[in-house]
């Protein structure tokens, strides 16, 4: 009996995960009247759930980047826990937060896509072609086919020059394939930034504002900045 009230316990002040193989850890914080849980991912990606021992609470997510604060867009409750999808990369961390208040609609349910708030509304993002569904939180179902535009490869050729400089000319390398500067000779003194460039592209149809695009950079060293027509799209 000892043992099962332990574990009772345990299933009531702890966060659990599913699936539970990985390295995901958390701290939990009472503060005012909110619970905070810090939670960071110190394994190989996760895609899962992590249940809460919180109940008829407004469930948060926190952006520690931007400062963002908003209700949790996909989650469901049973008795007296929350469930609530987590996707992290290694060494990635979220913040969430439980306190009194409504929470405004929400999935309960929504297989292989990703809820996300936009304002006041609940948009779902695909990675892949095919129907989806989702039940929300009035009990309004929806099923929805997509269609996914296919991959835009950047084959090249690419132009390889230092970020700073307008007259080492002699350092610019035009480049069949995308390596990294460190291999190539006129760089193998060089200290600094450099500038890979190159043109794509992408028909008037796969830039719907219903499509969002990801540049996949591979292997970076350091850091990268992207600018795409111009203008800086962001950095990694």
């Amino acid at each position: 009996p000892n043992e099962r009230w332990l574990e009772a316990l345990r299933q009531q002040t702890t966060v659990r995960w599913t699936p539970a193989e990985g390295d995901r850890r958390y701290q939990h914080r009472r503060i005012s009247d909110a619970e905070v849980y810090f939670i960071v991912n110190a394994g190989h990606t996760f895609f899962g759930e992590a249940t809460f021992p919180h109940a008829c609470k407004l469930a948060e997510r926190w952006d520690a980047d931007s400062g963002r604060v908003a209700p949790v867009a996909t989650m469901r409750r049973d008795g007296q826990t929350t469930t609530i999808p987590i996707d992290l990369a290694h060494f990635e961390s979220t913040i969430i937060s439980f306190s009194e208040g409504k929470m405004p609609l929400h999935a309960i349910e929504a297989p292989r896509v990703d809820v996300a708030r936009r304002g006041n509304r609940l948009v779902a993002i695909a990675e892949r072609s095919g129907e989806y569904r989702a039940t929300l939180s009035n009990g309004v179902k929806h099923h929805w086919k997509v269609d996914i535009p296919h991959r835009v490869s950047l084959r090249g050729p690419w132009l390889l020059a230092p970020f700073e400089s307008t007259n080492e000319r002699d350092a610019r390398h035009a480049l069949d394939v995308l390596v990294s500067w460190r291999e190539l000779a006129g760089f193998k003194r060089f200290a600094g930034r450099v500038v890979y460039e190159t043109d794509f592209e992408m028909s008037p149809q796969s830039l719907s504002d219903r499509v969002r695009w990801t540049l996949e950079l591979g292997r970076v060293h350091e850091t990268a900045s992207v600018w795409l027509n111009g203008n800086l799209v962001g950095a990694a």
